[in-house]
């Protein structure tokens, strides 16, 4: 999917549908890439990055659930908004479980 997706399914979709899901694709490309050498607890501890990330994991994940029914999407997909949480704490996704959505 990280690097095969945008060729093979360009075009195969309506182009609302389309926008959302690569939308949510270019997010989790770049939650793959992320990292961050903020400590946790000191003062200014926000990473402006890791903060403009997270509201396009909104904006993406907003995207998705209008124009995906909820019963095909699964509302554990949410844990995506906590992951660069999890990176300002670990500072990669390769530091971490961050296969949170398996069940």
């Amino acid at each position: 999917m990280q690097w095969s997706a945008g060729y093979v399914l360009q075009g195969l979709l309506p182009t609302h549908i389309e926008a959302a899901f690569f939308g949510l694709l270019d997010v989790l490309n770049r939650l793959l890439e992320a990292t961050s050498d903020v400590m946790v607890g000191e003062e200014n501890s926000d990473d402006p990055a890791l903060e403009a990330l997270k509201l396009d994991i909104v904006k993406a994940l907003i995207a998705v659930e209008d124009c995906v029914p909820m019963t095909e999407s699964a509302i554990v997909i949410h844990i995506i908004m906590h992951v660069p949480d999890a990176i300002c704490r670990w500072n990669s996704v390769h530091n971490f479980w961050a296969f949170f959505t398996e069940r």
